[in-house]
């Protein structure tokens, strides 16, 4: 990691961070699809169809899903 305290180690920190977010909004989403498949047997459609039915507030960037499968995995960059 870059030295405290410069602008190198700054970015470092928040790229971490953002890195944080995405896991633990993946982590969400999946319980979440989990849930819906429970109630509905079977996976939504879209993650649209999670926010149009109220399960989820937003649609997280730079995520994948299969509805298909249920899987939800990030995005490539």
């Amino acid at each position: 990691p870059p030295e405290a305290g410069t602008p190198q180690n700054a970015k470092h920190i928040e790229d971490k961070a953002r890195e944080a977010v995405a896991l633990a909004d993946l982590s969400s989403l999946k319980t979440v699809i989990d849930a819906f498949q429970d109630a509905k047997e079977r996976y939504p459609s879209s993650l649209q169809e999670l926010k149009d039915l109220g399960y989820i507030e937003r649609i997280p960037n730079g995520v994948n899903y299969d509805p298909q499968t249920g899987a939800v995995t990030p995005a490539e960059r």
